[in-house]
């Protein structure tokens, strides 16, 4: 026989279990929303940071490629056939997010190969963007159209007494 105060008792473990049940479904739901959110947010800064790698080594062979056409003799055959392994790995690089595409592999095997290539051409790693910049530089201004004048859009400040503007056009430093 069900007594009045096993009824009130069970309808308070009734709804104790009722919201139980509702709040863990709403957990549930939150969960789902916050984890793609920050997924989203990883994957963009991760993403980001894979296509900021790509590009850097994608110009790097392409310059020192470009530079191997221009100048015959420049870039030793060896040399050159690893800038083509490197572009070939780079060029497999899906643009999108596909699973099991394995991108910091991919990055890691492009690291390697342009320790080597960077080895073969004698370029210090720290220094190629400069290296390359230099190359190119040489390059160009051996073109009949080239034009030595660099105009550069600068933020005025005073450094040691001085212009910026002013140490920029006399010492052909930015400071």
């Amino acid at each position: 026989m069900q007594t009045m105060s096993d009824d009130v008792f069970g309808k308070i473990v009734d709804i104790e279990s009722e919201y139980k049940d509702r709040g863990y479904a709403q957990g549930k739901e939150a969960g789902k929303d916050a984890g793609a959110v920050e997924g989203r947010e990883l994957g963009l800064e991760h993403g980001f940071d894979i296509g900021k790698d790509l590009g850097f080594y994608q110009g790097w062979v392409q310059t020192w490629l470009d530079a191997a056409t221009t100048q015959p003799g420049l870039v030793p055959d060896r040399a050159q056939k690893k800038l083509l392994a490197i572009k070939a790995v780079i060029d497999s690089v899906p643009a999108t997010n596909i699973e099991g595409a394995h991108f910091d592999d991919r990055l890691k095997e492009i690291r390697q190969k342009f320790k080597v290539a960077s080895a073969m051409l004698g370029v210090n790693v720290s220094a190629e963007g400069s290296t390359a910049a230099r190359i190119i530089a040489e390059n160009v201004t051996k073109l009949p159209d080239f034009d030595d004048t660099v105009n550069i859009w600068v933020y005025e400040e005073i450094v040691e007494g001085k212009k910026l503007t002013e140490i920029i056009n006399t010492q052909h430093e930015n400071v």
